[in-house]
Formats: C-alpha cells, structure tokens, sequence
C-alpha cells in the first residue's frame, strides 16, 4: 500500500523563481506525534527456534525468508492491522516541503477497510501545495472492499482538519464534498487471493540485500531486521522506480539510499516496519526526497473492529448496500 508523493512539474516551476524561493524561511522539519500504538503479540502460532546466521551471504537469505514468512503469516491471518505514520520531504535548494500521513489498514477475512490522511502543517507550504498540488498533498481518503465485489470502492475528500490529542488524532473530513468516488483495484490482503503478499513494494531479495543485521530481543520476543538495500540492482526499484519517474517528473529519478528496520514476532507475524527511501532527480531544478514510513502491526480486539474508526461503518454501509457512488 506504499505510494510515491506526487510533485507537479508546475510546483518545480513555480518554486524555481525568487518569489517561491523565499517561502524556504518558512520551512517546517518537526515531526507529528499521532500517539503512536504498540504492536501486541498475536496469540498464534509456535515460537520460531532460529539460529541466526554468522555468515554475511546467510545472513541476506535468513533475513529475506523470515521476512517472507512473516508476509506469509499476514496474508493468512484472518483478522490483522496496521496503522502507518509517514513523512515525504521534498527539497529543493534550501527549501524542505514536508507531507505527512496517517494510514490505516484493517482486514477481517476478505472485507477490508482502509483510511489514508495527508496533510502539511506549516501555514506558507500549506498555502503553496493547496495551489498547486492539493489532491496529492491535502486529502482524506477512505476505502472499503468484500468479498463480494472485484474491486475497492474509494472515496477522497480535500483538506480535512485534524486535532492532535493525548494519544490520538481526530479528523474532520466532509464527504459531501466529494473529489471523487471510484472504484479501484484490490490490493494483496487476504488467504483467497493467488498472489503474494509483499508489505513493501521494493523487493527484498537476498539478491537485492547490501547488508544484513539481524538481532534476537529476547527480553521481547522478536527478530530485529536491519537491511540496507542495493539500490544500484534494478531488481530492488523494478515496482517502484517507473512510477517514481511518472509521479515526479524527473525522467532520471532514482533512489539513492534505501534501509528496511523490520521487527518480527518470535511466532513469525510482523511487529514493526520502518522505512526510509531517499530519490533524487533533475527535472526543472534538482529534486530531492526522503520518505519515511513507519508501521505498527495491530492485532488486538480494538484495532480489528471496524466500527473504532472514524467514517468507516458510513463507508462500509454505502458498500454493504450497493449505495456506492460516482464522480
């Protein structure tokens, strides 16, 4: 479910003269607290009794397979989820445009709820991508599938509002004022689909793996993955490089640092995903970017209801009904 933030080529242009250049004071690098959630041990399974490789070269396939179990266990889990806290940085000269977003993914057998929430903070970078790129930069969507039906049903609004609290966040998003409502591809999630699930779009492969720490947190119970991709093996963008091209209009953009920080259950199911993508690229001005995607793996009673989530059953009833709309 991992994207590319898109970057209009009109924001390159417009950020290219003096007049955008001294939004730059503006720029905001803090981070957004969303209170974050911890993963629970799911109750399943037996207990991996593993020996961690000490050999470099072992080390690359004994993390790509307990990785690949783990993406295993979570497409057969019936009931999973996970929240995502992001942050994409885009600089240009001095200037950082940071986007951030909140995510949710909820599966319950074949139904499958989602709830994606991009947002700026900063008044002056507010201002520009509300211009500019607002539907890339500025939205709630909500999106919800069975079953029943061969696709995703996806509503996207602009502009919500959010309130930060203790250890949460709320949203204010009007779905009467709709960007669109349209039908989309489902994703890999669920035991009855025939392909595989992969929880991040660049491939780990032992192949593609440059270096290979992996840790046993016994006190916890679970395996910490640290892996260093190669980015210079086509075989780790080949899903994601074209559309990183496409999206930010830079016909050599490329990634240039990419790292994997996974935490897996000593029962073999996701705990913690960390990525961090570094691209750049020469489109009008040289572009820049890091992405950071920083996932918890939810298991417990509370997350898997969907009813805990802010406009999901008016969702879910719109589908449930065949009350889906269009625009």
């Amino acid at each position: 479910m991992r994207k590319v933030l898109k970057i209009l080529v009109v924001v390159i242009l417009v950020l290219a003269n003096a007049a955008a250049l001294a939004l730059a004071v503006f720029s905001f690098t803090g981070e957004i607290d969303f209170g974050r959630k911890q993963s629970n041990r799911p109750n399943i399974g037996e207990k991996l009794n593993l020996t961690i490789p000490e050999d470099p070269e072992e080390l690359k396939t004994f993390a790509y397979e307990l990785y690949a179990l783990a993406n295993k266990n979570f497409k057969e889990l019936e009931n999973a989820a996970y929240s995502v806290n992001s942050t994409t940085t885009m600089q240009m000269s001095s200037i950082k445009l940071p986007v951030y977003g909140h995510r949710y993914f909820v599966k319950n057998g074949a139904d499958l709820l989602y709830l994606d929430y991009s947002f700026v903070t900063n008044p002056a970078v507010a201002t520009l991508m509300g211009f500019m790129a607002k539907d890339t930069t500025m939205y709630a969507e909500r999106c919800f599938t069975t079953g029943d039906i061969g696709y995703m049903y996806a509503e996207k609004t602009l502009e919500p509002t959010f309130t930060l609290g203790e250890n949460s966040v709320t949203y204010n998003a009007d779905w009467n004022n709709l960007y669109y409502a349209k039908q989309k591809d489902k994703p890999i999630y669920h035991a009855g689909q025939t392909e595989d699930f992969e929880y991040t779009d660049q491939l780990i492969r032992p192949e593609t793996i440059k270096n290979a720490e992996v840790t046993y947190v016994k006190s916890e119970g679970y395996y910490r993955l640290v892996l260093d991709l190669d980015v210079d093996n086509p075989l780790t963008t080949s899903k994601t490089q074209p559309n990183l091209r496409q999206s930010s209009g830079a016909a050599d953009a490329h990634y240039t640092y990419m790292r994997e920080t996974i935490e897996i259950w000593d029962n073999g199911y996701f705990k913690y995903f960390l990525s961090v993508d570094h691209w750049e690229g020469q489109g009008v001005v040289l572009m820049k970017s890091i992405i950071e995607y920083e996932t918890v793996f939810l298991y417990d009673e509370a997350s898997l209801n969907f009813s805990n989530y802010q406009y999901a059953d008016e969702l879910i009833s719109m589908v449930r009904n065949n009350q889906m709309r269009s625009k």
